[in-house]
């Protein structure tokens, strides 16, 4: 007899948490760069989208028993966002 597969796993739940960890911290780094250039100060509500990100990558972690699982999300969406920070003030400096 055939077994079933699940439809959404474990696996499926730690890679969604991983994903979205990675996505909130890259857009977090993002805006925090571009409310200091803006207004020069960061809203409160831009600290929310790091805050989001880091407790999905807590949670990656723990799902998963392995901290690196939570630590690489975070990371790159850290690395992501400054990346795109300086192509934006790089952009605008060229006049592009």
């Amino acid at each position: 007899m055939k077994r079933a597969t699940a439809f959404f796993n474990r696996p499926h739940l730690i890679q969604g948490a991983q994903t979205l960890a990675m996505i909130f911290c890259m857009l977090g780094t993002f805006f925090i760069g571009i409310d200091r250039i803006g207004i020069g100060a960061v809203r409160p509500t831009t600290y929310t989208w790091l805050s989001v990100g880091a407790a999905l990558s807590a949670f990656a972690a723990l799902a998963s028993r392995r901290a690196r699982s939570g630590a690489v999300p975070l990371l790159v969406g850290i690395a992501i966002g400054l990346l795109s920070l300086g192509v934006t003030w790089l952009l605008t400096k060229a006049g592009g």
